[in-house]
Formats: C-alpha cells, sequence, structure tokens
C-alpha cells in the first residue's frame, strides 16, 4: 500500500516534470529487489516457523487465578488529562522556539499565542 501510494505520487510528479521525481527505473528496481528477495524470505521464513515442531519451553509458570492491578496514581484520568495538556503545550512551545529563528516573530509572541491557544 505505501509503495503503491508512493508510486503514483511519483507518477504525478513524472507527469509534472518535477525535478523531485524518482526515475522510473529505479523505481522498478526496488521493486523487482523487493519482489525476488525480500518477499520470497519472507513467505519462506513463514511458512518454516509455523510448521517448526519443537517443546515449547516457557520460562515461567502461569497461574490460574488472576490477580488485581493496583491503582496507580499516574493512570488516573484527570492525571493523564493534564500531562497530555502539559505534553501538547510543551511541544509546540519548543516548536515555536525552535523555528522562531527562521520566522518573523519573536518568542515572546509566540509563546503568548501558544498561551492563549491552550488557555
Amino acid at each position: 500500500m505505501c509503495f503503491g501510494t508512493g508510486f503514483m505520487l511519483n507518477t504525478v510528479a513524472i507527469f509534472f516534470g518535477l525535478l523531485a521525481a524518482i526515475p522510473f527505473g529505479t523505481i522498478l528496481t526496488v521493486f523487482v529487489s523487493w519482489a525476488f528477495i525480500s518477499l520470497p524470505l519472507a513467505l519462506l521464513s513463514t511458512a518454516f516457523g509455523r510448521n517448526w515442531n519443537g517443546f515449547q519451553n516457557n520460562p515461567c509458570s502461569i497461574k490460574t487465578i488472576p490477580r488485581t492491578i493496583p491503582e496507580n496514581w499516574y493512570v488516573m484520568p484527570y492525571i493523564v488529562s493534564h500531562m497530555w495538556d502539559f505534553s501538547l503545550f510543551a511541544v509546540s512551545s519548543l516548536r515555536c522556539i525552535l523555528s522562531s529563528h527562521h520566522s518573523g516573530f519573536t518568542r515572546c509572541t509566540m509563546f503568548m499565542a501558544l498561551c492563549y491557544y491552550f488557555s
């Protein structure tokens, strides 16, 4: 699916004559090498792995009585939602600070815009 999408986008790039288009021969070479090397090896290893009859040696035993999982403070919904908001704000702030060099905005303006957006 990814290869097909890339192939279609590259076909459009070739049609419009863009310089970033990958030559058709290169795409064909990559596809043929995948089809004749990687795909048969994946199929062969799948067949070999499914038909391997060995003794299953688990490293530990499994208990039949289920035990309760303790409730931790960091998995409570209100903590998770606040941490999610903080992480979004922190990542956006860092991105704005790092990209403020390339744009005409100052760091203070970008920070105020982020505060307004996340409030």
